[in-house]
């Protein structure tokens, strides 16, 4: 089933800022043979796998940075000797001289943890990678060269036999500065994938708007309907209907014929 789940493509390409160092990610184009293939095809990069994409660099970048709060100032997810941290504040505790073995230890205790997260969040993505690993492989490797990135562990990662990712990113990522270095690299590249799919994109794009159009039109063809039934709804249409009708079919007729159709066969056609 594919996620209800919206974001604009705007917010896909904002670069990524490295908290560190406050280096701004540059717009890396790749331009590998491989994209021919790969941007906008059922197998390769296509309207799902973007929307994947900002999932996975929206929740990496909440591990890394925080959850933004509308002044602007981010709160931690991690808890630390009372305290919220996020992922960068802990590279900071971590690097403190004067942390003792016991807290050393707790700090350690908790990584394990965060690292156990970290592949869950990530590990959408490298489904649907798997599928294509020696292409994805190739854009991985171009990405780390124009980067001169040749060392990052996620050429490492990416790499690895099928289904050992995990227990090479496990044995790895020793330290919280190893873990924000690699979780920055993964969004850099993820960064340049997006930027350089442009059938993807637009794909995204023209699936964007029609689920808006249809978010805009259901409260008139459907008033009565409760948020359960509106989001069951919502994913039948997108699963079935949505990427094969035209932006001008979206009307409020027609929104009412998908929902009885909907009622009548629960969605399974």
């Amino acid at each position: 089933m594919k996620k209800l789940f919206t974001l604009s493509l705007s917010c896909l390409l904002v670069p990524t800022i490295h908290a560190h160092t406050q280096r701004i990610e540059n717009n890396i184009e790749l331009t590998s043979p491989v994209l021919k293939m790969f941007d906008g095809t059922t197998i390769g990069i296509n309207a799902d796998i973007i929307e994947l994409i900002g999932l996975v660099r929206r929740e990496v970048n909440i591990m890394i940075l925080g959850q933004k709060s509308k002044n602007g100032s981010y709160t931690g997810s991690y808890e630390f000797e009372g305290k919220l941290y996020s992922v960068t504040n802990l590279v900071d505790l971590e690097q403190d001289k004067t942390t003792d073995i016991s807290r050393t230890h707790a700090l350690h205790d908790l990584l394990q943890k965060i690292k156990v997260e970290f592949i869950k969040k990530v590990d959408p993505f490298m489904a649907s990678a798997r599928k294509t690993k020696h292409q994805m492989m190739v854009l991985v490797e171009e990405s780390a060269h124009k980067r001169h990135k040749e060392n990052t562990l996620l050429l490492k990662w990416a790499d690895a036999t099928e289904g050992r990712e995990e227990e090479v990113f496990m044995k790895e990522v020793t330290t919280f500065a190893a873990l924000e270095d690699f979780a920055y690299d993964l969004l850099d590249f993820l960064g340049d994938l997006i930027r350089s799919c442009p059938n993807a994109r637009q794909q995204f794009v023209e699936r964007a708007k029609k689920c808006n159009k249809i978010h805009l039109l259901l409260p008139k063809a459907l008033p009565k309907i409760d948020a359960e039934a509106q989001k069951a709804f919502m994913h039948y249409l997108k699963d079935k209907h949505v990427d094969k009708m035209e932006l001008r079919d979206i009307t409020i007729e027609s929104i009412e014929t998908f929902f009885h159709r909907f009622s009548r066969t629960g969605g399974d056609e």
